[in-house]
């Protein structure tokens, strides 16, 4: 795939987890960006950390903070199995834009 392809939408064929939702990042705010830059393509958007472990992916794009925070209540996600997981499919070749 070209630039030229990737820019006017080419993303075909790259099954993307794309995982967002946390008090920065609403998923209210980012959903519509997404849509324009997925648009019909094969990529999952959601709030749910549990879907990286449905399926093997070709690219993850975090749209969410895995760091826990005391001062704000944010969930811990990213824990241990979360990171292996994420470690092993890179090694495997998955693309990560976190």
């Amino acid at each position: 795939m070209n630039a030229a392809t990737s820019l006017s939408g080419g993303w075909t064929n790259i099954k993307t987890l794309i995982l967002i939702g946390d008090i920065w990042h609403s998923a209210a705010t980012v959903k519509p960006m997404l849509g324009i830059l997925f648009p019909g393509e094969d990529a999952v958007i959601t709030e749910d950390p549990a879907a990286f472990y449905e399926e093997d992916y070709d690219l993850l794009i975090l749209i969410k903070d895995p760091i826990e925070n005391n001062q704000i209540p944010t969930p811990t996600w990213a824990d241990e199995k979360w990171t292996e997981r994420l470690i092993d499919q890179i090694q495997k070749g998955m693309g990560a834009i976190i």
